[in-house]
């Protein structure tokens, strides 16, 4: 089962990420090696605040033409009985602007985890705001709804996915991955240190359109231009990613490197 979520599609593919969580019902990181962790019980379920640093924010390898890496906050509660409210905040730096507001991102749903611990899922939608003034590839959209399933066990996870994205036109995206968790406990003192190299595939809809002029020619005289466009409809991989999130837990703190 993946450490990191990644249901979170406007920050995707990070080329690094820093998390320090805060949390009022902390994650046991030292439990199972497939990753599978409790959260310690209080009223309401558990609550979460992280600060988050991407180096590179892109959508599938593609960037604003401004390169922007990306700060945000966020806030996740983690209710009793698999439900879920998150929240990111999302603040850019480019060339052109030093910590600058870009959007918000509200999302909400419900994980499973069988008694087993072998098997895991969820279902999710989110919502987006982005400002008008917003340069991100990912500001296009403005909902996403999905589903992730995961098969668990000690030697390989298989991780599942697929969910629709709501902007100009409806795309579907389906994702395949597998990773293996490998913990490293009582790391100076209690701590604990995670690695979970992981491969994934991401292949999706993609519609977009294509305008161009064509030269009109009488016998060979030119005598001007037609304007063209064409509609396209395609389903493509989009994007395989390798990656070795590293997870240290110290106390309630967890400092995740993807």
């Amino acid at each position: 089962m993946r450490l990191l979520d990644t249901r979170r599609i406007a920050l995707f593919l990070p080329l690094l990420l820093l998390d320090g969580y805060f949390q009022a019902g902390a994650q046991n990181l030292s439990g199972p090696v497939t990753g599978r962790s409790d959260s310690s019980s209080v009223a309401g379920g558990s609550f979460k605040v992280g600060l988050n640093y991407n180096t590179g924010l892109n959508y599938f390898g593609r960037t604003d033409s401004l390169h922007s890496q990306g700060f945000y906050p966020s806030l996740e509660w983690d209710i009793k009985g698999g439900l879920f409210l998150s929240s990111d905040f999302i603040l850019v730096n480019n060339s052109q602007a030093t910590l600058q507001y870009a959007g918000t991102i509200l999302e909400g749903g419900y994980k499973y985890t069988s008694p087993d611990t072998h098997f895991a899922a969820s279902v999710f939608g989110a919502k987006f705001f982005y400002t008008q003034q917003s340069t991100l590839v990912q500001s296009a959209l403005k909902g996403q709804v999905g589903v992730t399933i995961s098969f668990l066990n000690e030697v390989l996870d298989v991780n599942l996915g697929g969910d629709a994205n709501f902007s100009n036109e409806t795309d579907a995206e389906v994702s395949l991955g597998v990773d293996h968790i490998i913990r490293v406990p009582n790391l100076f003192g209690n701590a604990v240190l995670v690695l979970d190299p992981s491969l994934d595939s991401y292949g999706g809809t993609q519609n977009y359109s294509t305008s161009y002029f064509q030269k009109i020619n009488l016998l060979v005289l030119p005598i001007g231009q037609q304007a063209f466009s064409t509609q396209t409809h395609s389903f493509d991989l989009l994007a395989w990613q390798a990656s070795l999130p590293v997870v240290l837990a110290v106390g309630s703190f967890d400092f995740i490197l993807d």
